[in-house]
């Protein structure tokens, strides 16, 4: 006697599959759960949370959102691996788009430093240092201790939790005096309102770049001229080496080929001294 083996789908609405894999991503991920609010959940509570999981309200989530965009290309991430966690057969691949995103002007170092200089409140010139020297998120300046002069401890309710990150430019955090300077006192606990508060900070004071473009230049700087692995700099920049590598692909690219050609090419044709 043949038996129909149950659709595991036909028996959990979309609301339950979501409240699962909220509960495995977050224990397998150990992010906030703030981060998962202002991330993942603001993607599934597009869906309808009381219908069944189905192909067609997944397509109707990723269509809505526009072409070609970040958005969509979120969309199709996170709904793919809900997907991919209840089992339901479906690719989202084909509707990512063609999104890329905006070249950045990364600040150059004397600039970095010039700007830090014309900062006149010590405390927000403090986070701007630290965000500087050891490429930190906004909000992880306040929730970071120091072991040493050019070593910095990321607490654990950061968005990526604990990690240790270093100073690229030593002489920023010895020069600055970074570890007997003390964060301003804006009585934001959370994590997201400390990184709006670091962003308005750098708009009153007319800075010509964001908090992120001194977290990018500390990221290219650690290959350009510190000759990180790719490894070492997505660990201590609190990601994954995938996303390092997508993020700073040209930047990573550039530095290689200056790196090889220094090294085999313009090494060989430099002519011995007498």
């Amino acid at each position: 006697m043949y038996i129909e083996e149950a659709d595991p789908l036909a028996d959990k609405s979309i609301g339950q599959w979501v409240e699962d894999f909220q509960a495995h991503y977050m224990k397998s991920s150990k992010i906030r759960p703030d981060v998962w609010v202002n991330t993942w959940a603001s993607t599934f509570k597009k869906l309808p949370q009381d219908e069944l999981l189905k192909e067609a309200l997944l397509l109707a989530v990723v269509l809505s959102a526009g072409e070609d965009s970040r958005n969509r290309e979120l969309t199709c991430q996170r709904l793919q691996r809900l997907a991919d966690f209840a089992e339901l057969p479906i690719d989202l691949k084909p509707y990512l788009g063609d999104y890329e995103s905006p070249p950045r002007d990364i600040p150059a170092d004397e600039l970095i430093v010039e700007w830090r200089d014309l900062i006149p409140n010590p405390g927000w010139q403090w986070v701007y240092g630290v965000m500087a020297a050891f490429g930190v998120r906004p909000h992880e300046c306040f929730d970071c201790q120091f072991i040493d002069p050019l070593t910095l401890k990321v607490g654990r309710d950061t968005k990526t939790g604990a990690r240790t990150t270093r100073a690229i430019r030593p002489e920023w955090s010895e020069d600055w005096d970074l570890i007997n300077g003390s964060k301003p006192d804006t009585g934001a606990t959370q994590g997201r309102a400390r990184g709006q508060l670091v962003s308005s900070s750098f708009r009153r004071y007319d800075l010509p770049f964001g908090p992120y473009d001194l977290r990018h230049a500390w990221a290219i700087r650690a290959s350009v001229t510190g000759g990180l692995s790719v490894t070492s700099a997505a660990k201590m920049m609190g990601h994954k080496v995938a996303t390092h590598t997508e993020v700073y692909h040209q930047w990573l690219t550039d530095a290689t080929v200056e790196r090889e050609y220094s090294e085999k090419i313009r090494r060989k044709s430099t002519p011995p001294t007498a």
